[in-house]
């Protein structure tokens, strides 16, 4: 009689340990392949972080709110440097979830926190990135409504010193040229003009996505009253159009660059959305800006060419910000490249082209043995 037994057979102790072997190496060439990208996509989320937050300050000191002291982003910004040492001097940059209604915003300009536990962003509420300091009253209130991490920032004023910029003293700001504190924003001399526009614009609901790209001057032509701001001076240039004051301005401030970098001088007046300015490059490289009855001397071209770029860039934003679909606009994608451009032509122009020999003993050896030819020559004995 034969018989047929069946035997449930497990793995052996030696299977068992080859299996964990085999995955204890796939698992660390995984690290070894996946490490190195994992830090770089750390690094390149901070540096996009670094990014946002350095935007937001830029954002937020060109943004004079109602309540404010200071007459102007410069004057904001030497507060901010000024003041830095001191406990409500520190900035916070963060999110927060904000309220869209227009009926609830607050009289700074901003939104009114949106505290519910529930809701849909982009419908119920709008994450918003502000920057205020630890004595602002509606500091705390955006806190019941953040969103991500809190940032704090002090200001330090950067010196050019030794052929680069360093930090300076804390809460102190200097002149560059010879030294002495600083204790006003009128008294520094270094001062750098910029331009600055109020205007109101009417929130456009309709997602970018819907927008169809189309060249729409008439839903730029939005009025407002136009400023300058030079050396810690505000001068009132009147109503007009801001986006075409930004567009003429950035074409100067081209003419201007382009001579600049021929080494010629230049001297135009200009009218730029109804308002009169002019502009002379001299053969010291130093430009006198003409705004309506006042004449500003001995302002840099990088100066003046950066402020068309930063006013061009804010307004840009600030269209796009309140109408999404306006980044479908073919007059302002040209705009906002013209500005992308000038800023790159900018940089070029400000790079030193000097090079440093590393190596000048190479050089002074063969230096020396011309020389030495030409003495033999000299004397008919080569």
């Amino acid at each position: 009689m034969t018989s047929a037994r069946s035997r449930a057979r497990g793995f052996s102790l030696m299977e068992t340990v080859i299996a964990i072997g085999v995955l204890a190496v796939l698992l660390t060439a995984f690290l070894a392949v996946f490490g190195p990208a994992a830090t770089g996509i750390r690094k390149t989320l901070s540096s996009q972080e670094a990014d946002r937050l350095a935007s937001t300050l830029e954002r937020e000191l060109q943004t004079l709110r109602s309540g404010q002291s200071p007459s102007s982003g410069f004057d904001k910004g030497f507060i901010w440097i000024k003041e830095a040492v001191q406990t409500n001097g520190t900035l916070f940059v963060y999110q927060y979830r904000g309220n869209p209604d227009a009926s609830k915003a607050r009289t700074d300009g901003t939104m009114e926190p949106y505290t519910a536990s529930d809701g849909v962003s982009g419908k119920d509420y709008i994450v918003q990135t502000m920057v205020r300091r630890r004595d602002d009253a509606l500091f705390e209130a955006d806190l019941k409504a953040l969103e991500g991490r809190v940032f704090a920032v002090k200001a330090t004023q950067l010196i050019f010193n030794s052929g680069a910029l360093k930090p300076g003293t804390a809460g102190q700001i200097v002149d560059p040229k010879g030294g002495s504190t600083v204790s006003s924003s009128d008294a520094y001399p270094e001062a750098v003009i910029s331009f600055a526009a109020d205007f109101s614009l009417r929130v456009n609901d309709v997602p970018a996505e819907a927008a169809i790209e189309r060249a729409d001057l008439h839903g730029l032509l939005f009025r407002g009253k136009v400023r300058a701001v030079v050396r810690g001076r505000a001068i009132e240039l009147g109503d007009a159009f801001p986006f075409l004051f930004a567009e003429r301005l950035l074409s100067v401030m081209q003419r201007v660059l382009d001579a600049f970098e021929q080494g010629r001088p230049l001297h135009f007046r200009e009218t730029a959305g109804s308002v009169r300015f002019g502009a002379r490059l001299g053969p010291s490289g130093e430009v006198s800006l003409v705004l309506g009855t006042y004449t500003f001397p001995s302002l840099t071209v990088s100066d003046a060419v950066f402020a068309a770029i930063t006013f061009g860039k804010s307004l840009a934003r600030a269209v796009v910000r309140r109408d999404k679909s306006q980044s479908h606009n073919l007059r302002l994608v040209a705009f906002r490249r013209a500005i992308r451009e000038t800023q790159d032509r900018l940089q070029d122009a400000c790079r030193c082209d000097s090079k440093t020999n590393p190596r000048p003993e190479a050089y002074r050896a063969y230096a020396g043995v011309r020389h030495l030819m030409r003495q033999l020559v000299g004397n008919g004995r080569a």
